[in-house]
């Protein structure tokens, strides 16, 4: 707990929704990592409380609570030590570890496994490398014209380890009038670590208790699921209130499902209850979404948030009892098309939300608020990130936050999910005249 304590982190003086906070939750006394309580300082900065400080350590000083400036080590004492800090201090201020050097090295030292390399390299030859039992054959070297590759060259180029923990050494190394144009080598030596890697993992045992081919049946694609505020035609409209409080009959042909927030309350639960008849089903970033279709007899759509990223996940969603599911939005489109099912979907069109906001951004200055459904986040460099406004259960306000940019990409072979729930707002560029947020 002690090593957890003095690693960086930002908790420690906040508790929480889990631990019944409700609200403030900005510390407003102690500002990013609070560290581990060493001892106490008197007016000339000597700390008494047994901790064996030394030089690199870093210390934040608190006084009834509340963060008054950082510290330093800046020398032993008799039964203390001495800190340099950047304000004066008093006695009694309480002295907190935030950077323990000894616990840096300990944790944040690189462990390489030592490798040693037999490199064999002849002209008309496959090139063959070898590390202990393992042995790599690649491409065959051409006949040297002029430059034919040294030992040196190819002792430079294996040292590098492309990222991977080991410490080269070699046994031998024999180039005979062989050549391999810089990118092939360089291209092989990858090839080599990958297969070297492959080859030293343990094996692992296959997943059991997974019916994969239960999850990911093949599909040729072409439905479309759209989440926007207004009637959209597709076959799958997922409709997402601006107040949820007061939800309107929805209009439009095909399969209607409602969108439901990460964040949702009782209260919010309460609100909706009326309007669930109104739907075929629930569409939800989180799979309490999933509890609460299965309680009122409807459908379930997993959203992006469930972070469905592989065949164990798809499958398991599907056997939860999700009809339909989107997956993740952080996969790659081949990643995408690997995971291609019935009833899978990709966002691949519309607007892409990076963030939910429980609390008002403008500090619930509610007598001056203008109450907009939509304002305008930019950045140092003039980009536009739309910000959302909806009104919860309760009747309070909660925001997203969208990328800059829409997401505009095609996935073949897949379901395809379009968020057309806000409109992109042109870019501004510095000092517009409109209301924004930096």
């Amino acid at each position: 707990l002690s090593d957890l304590m003095r690693a960086y982190n930002r908790g420690g003086y906040t508790q929480g929704l889990a631990f019944g906070q409700g609200k403030d939750f900005l510390s407003r006394n102690v500002q990013g990592h609070i560290g581990e309580r060493v001892g106490f300082t008197d007016e000339k900065g000597f700390v008494t409380g047994g901790y064996p400080a030394r030089k690199g350590d870093g210390f934040k000083i608190l006084r009834g609570g509340k963060e008054v400036c950082g510290a330093v080590f800046a020398g032993e004492g008799k039964g203390g030590f001495r800190i340099l800090a950047g304000e004066k201090l008093r006695p009694g201020d309480e002295v907190r570890l935030t950077t323990d050097s000894a616990l840096a090295e300990r944790l944040g030292g690189k462990r390489r496994r030592k490798i040693a390399l037999s490199l064999s390299f002849a002209a008309g030859r496959p090139a063959e490398i070898t590390c202990g039992s393992f042995v790599f054959r690649g491409q065959a070297p051409e006949r040297a014209k002029s430059a034919p590759l040294t030992e040196e060259e190819l002792r430079g180029c294996f040292r590098k380890t492309d990222g991977l923990p080991f410490e080269v050494s070699f046994k031998t190394i024999t180039a005979e009038n062989a050549f391999l144009p810089k990118s092939a080598l360089n291209a092989l030596r990858r090839e080599f670590y990958s297969a070297l890697v492959r080859s030293l993992l343990p094996p692992r045992s296959p997943l059991e208790g997974f019916d994969l081919k239960g999850g990911i049946l093949p599909s040729e694609g072409g439905k479309r699921a759209v989440i926007a505020e207004e009637p959209e035609r597709a076959e799958i409209l997922i409709f997402k209130p601006r107040d949820f409080g007061k939800i309107p009959v929805p209009s439009g042909e095909g399969e209607k499902f409602l969108y439901l927030p990460p964040f949702f309350t009782g209260e919010d639960e309460e609100a909706v209850l009326p309007a669930l008849p109104l739907f075929d089903g629930i569409f939800c970033d989180g799979f309490y979404g999933l509890s609460l279709a299965k309680e009122h007899g409807m459908r379930f759509f997993a959203g992006t948030g469930c972070n469905l990223t592989n065949a164990v996940a798809v499958s398991s969603a599907r056997e939860a009892g999700a009809d339909y599911l989107a997956l993740s939005k952080e996969l790659s489109a081949s990643e995408q098309r690997a995971l291609a099912a019935e009833g899978a979907f990709a966002l691949t069109a519309g607007a892409v939300k990076v963030m939910d906001l429980c609390y008002c951004p403008f500090e619930r200055s509610c007598a001056s608020c203008d109450g907009r459904e939509l304002y305008r986040l930019t950045d140092e460099e003039g980009r536009v990130f739309p910000l959302r406004r909806y009104r919860a259960g309760d009747g309070s306000c909660r925001f997203e936050l969208f990328n800059c940019a829409r997401l505009a990409a095609v996935s073949p072979g897949t379901n395809t999910l379009e968020d057309r729930s806000v409109p992109l707002p042109a870019q501004t560029t510095r000092g517009h005249s409109e209301r924004s947020m930096l």
